[in-house]
């Protein structure tokens, strides 16, 4: 028992320092793509140098979660590499620690950067996102030519929740709206148009239906209209700032919107996937860890060069969860597969077979 604490603590001193040098190497490659952008930014729009600054700034949350399961894989095969080039591996299992019994510290080490990438995705990632767009969206609002990003949320006011599907960039007219209003008294109203627009901080909505929801969760009163305004004193500027993409939203700001908009017929499929995705990202550390450790384990005994190429063929596999995350997704987006399994089947595909090696580790 004393001999496993000092090879957990040995393996945990070792991992730190090629973690942080992998994870920082990552976090400067990623950024430097978003400081070519920033510097057009700077140059075509004479942005101020330090809205830049804080643009790059805003920019660091998400270079850090998505570098953090590669730094982990990283740092966690350069010390096993290292163990195995220095026969320590074999001295360990000399005194009888199993392959499994090491991979234990590291499958720790995993599960705490997947904790850590989670706080950060949903503590962290989300207001700096959201704060990154609504900085861009007020530079390219000074110029008249605003994006309105289709297929999001926002709120307006206390009662209001917006959901916009298709917005036209040159007119700024809105399309598929659908308003859901908190009342005081009563139940909810949905509220849905054809298309729409704001103008004087009211919004003109155009051919659509008027639904109160009563007690039993059933439409107590329709009414169709052919115009109909809202008067909620928020202008255009304040549209920008309120709107939001999944990626600005939180997991509960997500599930808020999905039971809001749940009846009123929105394709709820890319908020459900994403929803999803939110729980299962942050997994990649520690199924990577778990996939592709075992794997190299399993090559330490080949000759050095064919180590090396299985090694990379090993890496290669694991980081095609790259690839096959965006095209899951666009999977289950499109109902080919479930929702669900088109945000969690990467994860689940690299961890059963993981948990397999995992098992048979020992009888390599």
């Amino acid at each position: 028992m004393v001999v496993m604490r000092i090879l957990d603590r040995y393996f945990f001193s070792e991992v730190i320092g090629p973690f942080v040098l992998a994870l920082t190497v990552i976090i400067i490659l990623m950024i430097s793509g978003v400081l070519f952008e920033l510097s057009d930014l700077l140059i075509s729009k004479r942005v101020p140098l330090s809205v830049i600054l804080r643009l790059f700034s805003y920019q660091l949350p998400w270079a850090t979660v998505e570098a953090l399961p590669i730094a982990v894989l990283a740092a966690v095969l350069i010390v096993t590499g290292r163990l195995a080039a220095e026969n320590e591996l074999t001295i360990i299992r000399s005194v009888g620690v199993s392959l499994k019994r090491y991979l234990v510290p590291a499958l720790i080490f995993a599960l705490a950067i997947s904790i850590l990438s989670y706080y950060l995705s949903e503590e962290v990632l989300p207001q700096a996102n959201h704060a990154f767009q609504n900085t861009v969206r007020r530079i390219v609002l000074k110029d008249a030519s605003p994006e309105i990003e289709e297929d999001v949320f926002f709120r307006a006011g206390k009662e209001y929740f917006f959901y916009i599907g298709q917005v036209d960039p040159a007119s700024l007219e809105m399309r598929q709206i659908m308003v859901y209003q908190l009342r005081q008294e009563g139940y909810p109203r949905l509220i849905t148009a054809a298309s729409g627009y704001i103008r004087d901080g009211s919004w003109h909505l155009t051919d659509g239906v008027m639904r109160d929801i009563g007690e039993d969760g059933f439409v107590s009163d329709e009414v169709k209209y052919s115009s109909l305004t809202l008067e909620l004193g928020d202008g255009l500027e304040h549209f920008f700032a309120n709107q939001k993409t999944t990626r600005e939203m939180t997991r509960a700001e997500l599930l808020e919107n999905i039971h809001l908009f749940a009846e009123s017929g929105v394709n709820l499929r890319p908020f459900i996937v994403d929803y999803h995705l939110k729980l299962a990202s942050p997994l990649a550390s520690l199924v990577f860890v778990l996939f592709c450790l075992p794997l190299a384990l399993r090559f330490l005994r080949l000759p050095r060069y064919s180590r090396f190429l299985a090694l990379a063929a090993s890496v290669a596999l694991t980081l095609s969860y790259y690839l096959l995350t965006p095209f899951c997704r666009s999977l289950g987006i499109n109902g080919i597969i479930p929702a669900v399994l088109g945000a969690w089947l990467p994860v689940l595909f690299l961890g059963s077979v993981g948990t397999l090696l995992y098992t048979r580790l020992d009888s390599f």
